[in-house]
């Protein structure tokens, strides 16, 4: 709820209490006052602090910087540098956003030599952010240059949006070329049509497909593979239809969009009839993707003979996903005997996968079998294996919320972990049995049996919950 009379009732309740020289309470009020419009009160509280610390510096950078004054954001950026004479991937961040703007460019290439000396170039959070800043600033400059993009490079600038899924920076790419009358250009309908549907927004998706005078197979197959992630199981099917009787012949990545809707929505004998009708209709020969697609419907269906039965008797040599993938189900369904079977495999494809041991030792934990989680914690170790934490983030009206698993940094996190708490208590009440956090294998050596599981997806959806019920646009992405 954005009330700034609210708030500054609050302000002055803290004031009265003499909680407003905190500097967790400094850097709320602010945040609060920048979050409601009233950027100038914000400002005024962060100069006045005499507790200015790094979250307080990122705090007010990235405000300046979402509230598309970015100048103020640089130039507060220069001053934290007088001040610390150090930075952080999170300052980083808050930076790059500023350079993302139209008049920040030669600043841009100054702080990412900086990011380039400092060793943040790898960081994953800052890479993100400067792959944007980046794709940007080729795209402005061949406008300065007037130099006219064609579709290619139009093709190009989406795919860094969908990879990064930046909605904010798909749909200003999206209203160049209404200026400049590319839509009707086919390769970025197609491109389009990926793009919204990566960053959330299926409707904008399919409305560009229906307004399409011509479509070719990657436009047909773009739709379906959007619906099929969006769970739009019934539409993708309907779609398929249209298709065919369009004339539009079906190829292997059609299939992979149909199995993979059926996978998401369970429909077993849907996915056993579209790959029959692969095989037998259009003549097309599996590959390892659309196996992979079938072995993943099957197995979360509870199918896991039928799953690892077409694993072995598949013409192609299997891969750490198809097997992940079997893994991932036998933890699902609690069999431990295939289990260990399937993770024979796949430390013989992967011995360094972590990721995959951690899966299994979690459903050891899951049957009691402490010794063989400790064996797997134990083989972690000596392999110097590290697990990095997950990464989600989400766009809630044009500003960039990033999370990782177990993360107090968000200058919200007070109520974002209020929210999951509720949500966590209306899954119980509806029967679910939330998982105890296992954080002995690949991370610390620390168990908590009665402390849940707080990963980074959950911090999203509950950040989500809460936007959605103010009516505000927020658009999710998984890491």
């Amino acid at each position: 709820m954005l009330d700034l009379a609210f708030g500054r009732q609050m302000h002055k309740f803290c004031f009265g209490i003499q909680l407003n020289n905190d500097a967790r309470v400094e850097t709320a009020l602010m945040d609060m006052y920048f979050k409601c419009g009233d950027s100038k009160a914000g400002l005024e509280i962060f100069q006045r602090s005499l507790n200015r610390n790094m979250v307080m510096w990122g705090a007010i950078i990235s405000n300046f910087a979402q509230s598309s004054r970015p100048d103020e954001a640089l130039n507060l950026f220069h001053n934290y540098i007088l001040e610390y004479g150090f930075v952080d991937s999170v300052i980083i961040l808050a930076v790059l956003r500023a350079c993302s703007s139209l008049t920040a460019k030669i600043r841009g290439v100054e702080i990412h030599g900086l990011v380039v000396k400092l060793g943040f170039d790898s960081d994953v959070f800052v890479g993100g952010p400067w792959l944007i800043y980046g794709a940007l600033k080729a795209f402005l400059d061949m406008q300065f240059e007037k130099v006219r993009p064609n579709a290619v490079t139009i093709a190009s600038m989406l795919s860094v949006c969908a990879q990064l899924s930046v909605m904010m920076l798909c749909k200003e790419v999206h209203g160049y070329l209404l200026r400049k009358e590319f839509e009707s250009n086919i390769l970025v309908s197609n491109s389009l049509i990926t793009t919204y549907a990566k960053c959330g927004d299926i409707s904008s998706s399919w409305a560009i497909f229906e307004k399409m005078p011509e479509r070719n197979e990657v436009s047909w197959n773009s739709i379906l593979l959007g619906l099929g992630m969006h769970g739009h199981a019934d539409e993708t099917f309907g779609l398929f239809e249209r298709m065919e009787a369009a004339g539009m012949k079906p190829d292997r990545v059609t299939f992979t969009a149909l199995l993979s809707a059926c996978s998401h929505a369970g429909r077993v004998e849907e996915g056993l009839k579209y790959f029959k009708r692969m095989v037998q209709d259009y003549k097309i020969e599996p590959q390892l993707e659309q196996y992979t697609c079938m072995v993943d419907l099957l197995g979360r269906a509870g199918h896991l003979s039928h799953a690892y039965d077409i694993i072995l008797t598949m013409p192609c040599g299997p891969d750490d996903r198809i097997w992940g993938s079997l893994l991932g189900s036998c933890k699902i369904h609690g069999d431990e005997r295939l289990a260990e079977i399937v993770a024979d495999h796949i430390f013989e494809l992967d011995p360094t996968s972590i990721g995959y041991r951690t899966l299994l030792a979690n459903l050891y934990e899951d049957y009691g079998k402490w010794n063989e989680v400790t064996r797997i914690r134990s083989d972690i170790r000596g392999m110097g294996l590290k697990k990095t934490p997950g990464c989600s983030w989400i766009e809630v009206d044009s500003n960039v919320h990033i999370f990782t698993a177990g993360d107090k940094s968000h200058n919200q996190s007070e109520e974002i972990y209020i929210t999951i708490d509720s949500l966590t208590s209306e899954t119980r009440k509806a029967g679910y049995i939330p998982q105890p956090l296992t954080v002995s294998v690949g991370l610390d050596e620390v168990s908590n049996e009665n402390l849940i599981s707080i990963k980074d997806d959950d911090l999203l959806f509950s950040v989500a919950s809460r936007k959605n019920n103010q009516k505000v646009s927020t658009e999710m992405m998984i890491g």
